[in-house]
């Protein structure tokens, strides 16, 4: 989106680590809250889970 573009510009400026992973405005976030779940529990194979698995592997990563 032209916000989270404008973001990363504005980012760029300053001196601190900034995650690559993106996590796009879905449906699946507002449905599974509605239900009281996670999309973790939509399968490994919904775009949902999977941003949310690549945040945190990347997150992981960074405490390593």
């Amino acid at each position: 989106t032209a916000i989270g573009r404008d973001v990363e510009e504005a980012l760029a400026g300053y001196k601190v680590p900034v995650l690559h992973s993106k996590i796009h405005q879905r449906v699946a976030f507002a449905e599974v809250a509605a239900a009281g779940k996670v999309v973790k529990e939509l399968g490994s194979s919904n775009q949902a889970a999977i941003e949310i698995d690549g945040l945190m592997v990347e997150i992981g990563k960074r405490f390593q």
